[in-house]
């Protein structure tokens, strides 16, 4: 293993840490969540929501996803007839979206745990 390696996978590591505390923490991701957008979260998702021109019945691929703090604006636009995948590296942050997804009912949802560096470019 090169230096190099080494010292990625200590990176690698350190967030792997940082991000399983907000996983296993969401309520004080939620408060990160105001500090982070100036007390304004539900408006600038919303909005980022908004630029992406989702329709009902659309299929999202939501990398990164966490806790899902994106999920019930997006599934506010694409409906029971769309389909939400978030995709995350972390099992803690996955396991808080899926109580998400479990409290609101969402049945049109699907969550898969994974590495976004590895994630390979697919043609329909």
């Amino acid at each position: 293993m090169s230096i190099n390696n080494k010292s990625t996978d200590k990176q690698l590591n350190k967030v792997k840490q940082v991000y399983s505390f907000w996983g296993r923490f969401p309520l004080f991701y939620m408060w990160q969540d105001y500090i982070t957008f100036i007390g304004r979260p539900s408006f600038i998702r919303g909005l980022a929501i908004k630029q992406l021109n989702l329709r009902p019945g659309s299929k999202v691929l939501e990398v990164a996803c966490g806790s899902g703090r994106n999920f019930s604006f997006i599934m506010e636009v694409i409906g029971r007839d769309g389909v939400l995948v978030g995709f995350d590296y972390s099992q803690e942050m996955l396991d808080a979206a899926q109580k998400l997804c479990q409290k609101k009912n969402w049945d049109n949802t699907k969550l898969i745990r994974g590495d976004a560096a590895e994630l390979k470019a697919v043609k329909h």
